[in-house]
């Protein structure tokens, strides 16, 4: 490296050693002996060695590959001057590739148009990876109207400046409630603001060096190599991610990643992740609300199907036959209003939402049996109990006890002992002639199967299935409570010699 200990050079007051210069140098003192510096040889030598600025470029415009560094600037990036011939590629090649892919369409922009200046931030690689911000200005210089050369300045930005915005940014990036984060494959988080605290659970000292993918078990559409390696290569990747917080609980985010240095061979990565976790679980509700009304559309056809023909059995009387259907179809109907939440706000009756629920199913009433207590059934249990009842007085009602017209279905219920709560157990039993013990009850799985799952589920209920003698036989353990006071009696019953009357 040139030093440069003294300037010397000739001061317009010592006409014995210095050039003369010419008549336009102008009229202020300064202006002349600014002049008379820069032809000297020492202001030359400054020049080139970078103390008057990051570095100078001087580009043949004819022959493009052709293109002058000044030794300063290479220096500045670590390479030996003398190793590097003059060519534009030596330059180029250090530039961030979605840089490169501005920089020709800038340079054409100022050769089309003068007045267009030349002035682009680019992202140059050092000999040892890091990566330094390069503001980069040129002018072209014309020879009857042709540009034939370009003749330019490189400006490190500063490490105080850098430094200063990265502050200030970080400061904005705080307030973020969106997680934004800095890391990289080899050392792992760096930055970790605070809606990231927020939204996984994790502080910023926890996370400092860890990698963010394993430590909240991501899960994505695509390998996470593939991700990586196509950040590493300069694209900026967008799609959804699966996280599990520090909690346990499941967190859903459209996320963003873009390289923003490279050092050492290490790939710095600033990622953004936005919570879309209500979104997903919207989305998936929606599906199975959707699967849930195609099946249920399903079964209420099959189970009116099933009422014509039951109700038809043995009957010459048509209008009689037409008046009852009609009513049956219409408590049908009421049925599923109830399966579909009760109107009090705090709850109902338990036999009286088991009443509403199952009696449309059965072609005859007495087919079916409730006894139990008068207990009080909270409002967030009548929708997924009227959904597991439903369910159940479907299948009863298409190939189980209420088939044929001499099965029979009980539904009992009756406290039990538990850990400091009120629970209750409800028994459901089906008495069928024609069941067999390995029957399709036993075999059948489907989207019916995970109603009831899922309805218990909600119930935070415990359910155990299995088959008596002549059925099956399914119990549901739950939270309920005392009916209220003043309400009917303490007892709910309807027994098998009980008759409709729509009979």
């Amino acid at each position: 490296m040139i030093e440069i200990r003294s300037l010397n050079y000739c001061f317009p007051d010592k006409r014995s050693c210095c050039p003369m210069l010419p008549s336009d140098a102008g009229d202020h003192y300064l202006e002349r002996e600014f002049e008379l510096a820069r032809r000297s040889s020492t202001y030359g030598m400054m020049v080139k060695s970078g103390r008057l600025s990051d570095g100078l470029w001087f580009w043949d415009l004819e022959n493009r590959e052709h293109c002058y560094v000044s030794p300063g600037f290479w220096r500045i990036l670590g390479f030996d001057p003398a190793t590097k011939p003059h060519l534009m590629a030596e330059w180029t090649s250090l530039m961030f590739e979605e840089d490169l892919a501005h920089f020709g369409p800038n340079v054409d922009a100022h050769l089309a148009d003068p007045d267009v200046p030349f002035d682009q931030i680019l992202r140059c690689r050092t000999a040892d990876g890091a990566t330094l911000l390069v503001r980069t200005r040129g002018v072209a210089l014309f020879d009857n109207g042709v540009p034939r050369r370009m003749s330019g300045t490189h400006q490190i930005l500063s490490d105080t400046r850098v430094h200063e915005l990265s502050e200030k940014m970080a400061e904005i990036l705080e307030l973020s409630n969106d997680a934004i984060t800095v890391w990289s494959p080899q050392r792992g988080a760096q930055r970790w603001n605070r809606g990231a605290e927020r939204m996984f659970g994790y502080s910023r000292k926890e996370m400092e060096g860890r990698q963010p993918r394993d430590i909240l078990r991501a899960e994505c559409a695509l390998p996470w190599r593939a991700i990586l390696a196509r950040v590493e290569a300069g694209e900026t990747w967008s799609g959804d991610i699966t996280w599990i917080a520090r909690s346990g609980a499941t967190v859903h985010t459209s996320t963003t990643m873009q390289r923003i240095a490279v050092t050492g061979g290490d790939t710095m990565i600033l990622q953004m992740d936005h919570d879309v976790t209500a979104k997903v679980e919207l989305r998936e509700r929606q599906r199975i609300m959707t699967r849930e009304l195609n099946h249920r559309v399903k079964n209420l056809f099959a189970v009116i199907r099933s009422l014509v023909k039951l109700s038809a059995m043995g009957r010459d009387d048509v209008p009689t036959l037409v008046r009852e259907l009609d009513q049956r179809i219409a408590a049908l109907a009421a049925a599923h209003v109830v399966s579909l939440g009760y109107e009090m706000e705090d709850g109902g009756p338990l036999g009286e939402i088991l009443e509403a629920v199952l009696a449309p199913y059965p072609a005859d009433r007495a087919a079916l049996t409730l006894d139990g207590p008068a207990l009080w059934l909270p409002q967030g249990k009548i929708t997924p109990m009227g959904l597991i009842l439903n369910e159940l007085a479907t299948n009863a009602l298409k190939y189980g006890a209420w088939a044929t017209l001499d099965g029979h279905v009980s539904v009992r219920w009756a406290p039990v002992q538990g850990e400091g709560t009120s629970l209750v157990r409800l028994t459901w039993e089906e008495h069928s002639p024609a069941f067999t013990p390995a029957g399709t009850a036993s075999q059948r799985r489907g989207f019916g199967s995970d109603l009831i799952e899922m309805s218990t589920a909600q119930m935070g209920a415990i359910l155990t299935r299995g088959e008596g003698p002549s059925g099956i036989r399914l119990t549901l353990t739950f939270e309920a409570g005392l009916l209220p006071q003043p309400m009917a009696p303490s007892t709910f019953h309807t027994s098998s010699t009980a008759r409709s009357p729509m009979q």
